[in-house]
């Protein structure tokens, strides 16, 4: 047969591929001599290190061939499991349906794939093993939460839930207490962030608790649905708590109208800009404390008829959060240049 590839070239083309395959299959004797050799030639590619995707597909499509051909037993049982981690990989990158089968995702393949495994009767006790880790890695419930912007007061507040393996979540919505986060000693952030773990609620403070259906055709693939949780907020910070089969997601929201834009000057001075987010109009007199990473209140000071406020090098070292109040309006600002917390705060500045 020809070379398969030339130098440097991770793929031959299709051409040479397709001369070379017909070659090496009219040698073989048996059905299951050709299964073999598909199985291994998929096996040499996978072990070549490329991960471009047109290799993957070749291999998939080999694997596919070899399945077809082969009746049972070795190497049918490493074919599956090769299938199987195949699909699992790609379902872990794209969590997208293939649009070509919107009924079977990468991930509910990649379970039937191990399925298999574990039925056959013939099947390796390594290989088995190794299936039944794979089951019950894909069988475990997850769930992210993840809340898009800050919301303005009265508008529809909405956050965007993904879920594998959970048929229903309870979502409650917390709202926290923020007094005094414009005095020396107030909250920070993370601080707030400690209140919403804790889940030491007044009954008072919990605004709303409902229990949302999450199931879907396949529940081993991702599912992403978007939760209006209302649009009657007033301004302030909420906690949401979402939990389901025993995962936790938590998260947070703030509903002010209030834009705050902080800006480093070359004379070493941080110009601190407060605009109302519904009007465009400058938000004078506003308060704003510039706090430390453990809630120390660095300096406070109030914006003029312009919504700006200057403050100058001698408080800007160390400091993390800006919080604002404007009425019953907050606002917050965290440092951009400070490690991200997690989950990502979605009203983050840079």
């Amino acid at each position: 047969c020809e070379p398969l590839t030339a130098r440097n070239e991770p793929l031959p083309d299709e051409s040479a591929l397709r001369i070379y395959l017909r070659k090496a299959l009219g040698l073989t004797r048996s059905a299951e001599e050709e299964g073999r050799f598909l199985f291994y030639l998929a096996e040499s590619w996978l072990r070549s290190g490329a991960e471009t995707e047109p290799l993957q597909r070749r291999v998939e499509s080999l694997l596919q061939q070899s399945v077809a051909a082969l009746e049972s037993g070795s190497p049918l049982d490493a074919v599956h499991v090769r299938l199987g981690e195949l699909y699992r990989k790609w379902g872990r990158a794209s969590r997208l349906v293939d649009r070509e089968n919107q009924e079977n995702s990468y991930l509910t393949r990649a379970v039937s794939q191990f399925e298999l495994v574990t039925r056959m009767r013939n099947a390796r006790a390594p290989l088995v093993e190794l299936a039944r880790t794979a089951l019950t890695e894909l069988r475990q419930p997850e769930l992210e939460l993840k809340i898009a912007h800050r919301f303005l007061p009265q508008n529809e507040v909405r956050v965007t839930l993904s879920s594998r393996n959970v048929d229903e979540v309870e979502i409650r919505l917390i709202a926290l207490p923020v007094d005094g986060l414009a005095v020396a000693g107030s909250t920070t952030l993370s601080q707030l962030q400690e209140i919403l773990t804790s889940e030491e609620f007044t009954p008072d403070q919990l605004r709303s608790e409902e229990t949302v259906s999450l199931r879907g055709r396949n529940p081993n693939d991702w599912r992403t649905r978007e939760i209006g949780l209302g649009d009657s907020f007033t301004a302030g910070w909420y906690g949401v708590i979402v939990e389901g089969v025993g995962v936790v997601q938590r998260g947070m929201i703030l509903v002010t109208p209030l834009e705050v834009t902080a800006i480093a000057r070359p004379d070493d001075e941080l110009l601190v800009w407060i605009v109302d987010g519904e009007t465009g109009q400058p938000v004078p007199e506003a308060t704003v404390s510039m706090l430390s990473a453990n809630g120390d209140n660095l300096v406070s000071g109030q914006t003029d008829w312009d919504g700006l406020l200057r403050l100058d090098d001698e408080v800007l070292s160390g400091w993390s959060e800006l919080h604002v109040r404007s009425g019953p309006n907050p606002g917050h600002l965290r440092r951009a240049d400070l490690p991200q917390t997690q989950p990502v705060i979605p009203w983050l500045i840079a």
